[in-house]
């Protein structure tokens, strides 16, 4: 409920968070050694981080108040991914779990932008079923459309892999807009709701 509550909150306020959030992170840098010394590097660590979390919300409610949220929103989620990656180290990995048209644009996009090849972009996708986000029966797949083909033949699951696909030809044709997006597809005929 972020959204209503700093909407409510007055211009001044919200004028007072923005400009004092980037001040508050400046001083955590710059008392980094001292900060340092009286706990630790892993403790000024995640201070550095609460705040950078704190501008991130602001920034994200500022743009949905005004209407422009989307764009950085999926920016706010790519720099939380590289953060992770940099935590995790040379030899780490990041998984991101979310939905089709985040993985495929926004987020993905900017992840594929900064990383590269490093970056695999898988979309799940499903014939029939319970749809996992919203917990309701799914529509129909679309006549000719990749969930009702996949549906109407056998394996009940599939792994695509679109880097590997011809580069002309009606398999590139017909995969031509996902392989734009996305690097690989999995496919489930049937899926159901997490248990909970």
């Amino acid at each position: 409920n972020g959204r209503p509550r700093y909407g409510s909150a007055s211009p001044e306020l919200r004028y007072v968070t923005m400009v004092y959030l980037p001040e508050l992170q400046a001083l955590i840098e710059e008392n980094r050694e001292a900060h340092v010394q009286a706990s630790s590097a892993a403790e000024w660590m995640r201070a550095q981080q609460a705040v950078a979390f704190l501008i991130q919300a602001e920034e994200v409610l500022r743009a949905a108040i005004e209407g422009s949220d989307q764009p950085v929103h999926d920016r706010v989620l790519a720099d939380n991914v590289a953060h992770a990656l940099e935590l995790a180290g040379d030899a780490g990995r990041v998984m991101v779990w979310t939905d089709l048209a985040r993985s495929s644009g926004g987020m993905g996009a900017q992840l594929h932008e900064r990383f590269g090849a490093d970056v695999v972009r898988i979309g799940l996708t499903f014939a029939n079923g319970t749809d996992i986000a919203r917990r309701g029966e799914l529509a129909a797949p679309e006549a000719r459309s990749f969930r009702s083909l996949c549906g109407s033949t056998p394996p009940a699951r599939a792994w695509i892999d679109l880097r590997e696909l011809p580069k002309d030809g009606v398999v590139s044709e017909w995969f031509g807009a996902l392989r734009a997006k996305l690097d690989a597809l999995v496919f489930f005929e049937t899926v159901s709701a997490a248990a909970r």
